[in-house]
């Protein structure tokens, strides 16, 4: 991931996923969602650092032991860095893993904040992983109008709404392609921005 509106902002740290040996994004999810946090365009916290962790196929499909990868990567580097300000954006869920969700709970036991979409089925949050995990944040959609969007993965494990109709933001291709994409993927980034502006301005918490 190289796109030009992140101004060098990105670092590669890992890739996860079988089969693959960089960390581009032949999917464009994660650009996308990356790009609502952090791009100079369309991205709410402009200055924000990305780091990229692979976990995703060409396809879009998420592995159990990328994720658990992905996640013990994260937590072993931020215990060796001083810098004690991190979020990890979750926009993905599929089925409940209690392995996932004790990740979840280790990160946040450490500082970490999480950040996961509620999903997009009409279904209980709860049933998933990471949106079921106590610990995390948990974001359903919201349209226009502020009001629950129709997709809504809805019920006791949600905690906030946020945008989630047609966002634009930047996707795989040349270093200036953006595309409109719909989903709660698109409301977790936007939570994550809210966590990295009151941790810029207040410094950090335990939720």
């Amino acid at each position: 991931m190289t796109y030009q509106e992140f101004k060098g902002r990105i670092k590669l740290r890992g890739v996860f996923c079988d089969g693959y040996k960089n960390g581009n994004d032949d999917f464009g999810h994660g650009t996308h969602v990356a790009g609502i946090i952090a791009e100079t365009t369309y991205g709410v916290a402009k200055l924000a650092n990305i780091i990229n962790i692979r976990i995703g196929d060409k396809f879009g499909g998420i592995a159990d032991s990328a994720i658990i990868k992905g996640v013990n990567y994260v937590i072993n580097a931020y215990k060796k860095d001083k810098n004690k300000n991190s979020i990890i954006n979750m926009s993905f869920g599929g089925h409940y893993s209690e392995t996932i969700a004790k990740l979840v709970k280790e990160c946040t036991d450490n500082g970490i904040h999480i950040v996961a979409s509620a999903g997009n089925e009409l279904s209980d949050a709860c049933t998933v992983t990471p949106s079921a995990a106590p610990s995390a944040i948990t974001v359903a959609d919201s349209d226009k109008s502020d009001q629950m969007y129709d997709s809504l993965n809805y019920r006791l494990c949600v905690d906030i709404y946020a945008p989630d109709v047609k966002i634009t933001s930047a996707f795989k291709g040349s270093d200036n392609d953006s595309v409109a994409l719909s989903g709660t993927s698109m409301s977790a980034p936007y939570v994550v921005d809210t966590v990295v502006l009151y941790i810029s301005t207040y410094g950090n918490f335990i939720h």
